[in-house]
């Protein structure tokens, strides 16, 4: 039993389901996003976007993504965490898809807009989620595991891309 100084939980129980699926969940956003980075100019120069609309469709991503931060704190101050990860993951699954049929300037830049506000929605929930489901003392042992799948999709997805 908890005498109140230690978790119930071991090292392992580290690895929990939600623990997993946040990470895969987590993972495969990224992949998509980081995807896209050297596919995205490519495209839109295929389809006539200039050098500088190239820079803004490519920037409101992350200009989104920062600035969502703040919508995302709110959200999870009403709602659990894995309806936001859930919806993030809809909305951006949903916005990845429209890259392939959008052809014009501002549908993409909206779409790159709501691809912004997931990504930051999922990050913040994700990351509030591991927090809460980790024990005290594994907490920076589960952060560091967690964070390997950022890493793992900027090496992976780069190329695959």
């Amino acid at each position: 039993m908890n005498n109140g100084s230690t978790s119930q939980y071991g090292v392992r129980n580290l690895f929990t389901r939600d623990f997993i699926l946040g990470f895969l969940g987590y993972f495969a956003l990224l992949f998509a996003c980081f995807a896209f980075i050297p596919t995205l100019p490519i495209y839109f120069k295929s389809l006539g976007s200039n050098e500088g609309e190239i820079g803004i469709l490519i920037g409101i991503f992350g200009v989104s993504a920062l600035l969502s931060r703040f919508l995302a704190g709110r959200l999870l101050a009403r709602y659990p965490e894995k309806i936001i990860m859930i919806s993030a993951a809809v909305l951006f699954t949903v916005t990845f898809f429209l890259c392939t049929i959008l052809r014009p300037f501002w549908p993409f830049f909206a779409v790159r807009l709501f691809q912004g506000i997931a990504l930051a929605c999922y990050d913040t929930a994700v990351f509030a989620l591991i927090v809460k489901i980790t024990p005290l003392e594994y907490r920076g042992q589960a952060l560091g595991y967690f964070m390997l799948g950022p890493g793992l999709a900027t090496v992976l997805a780069s190329s695959f891309g």
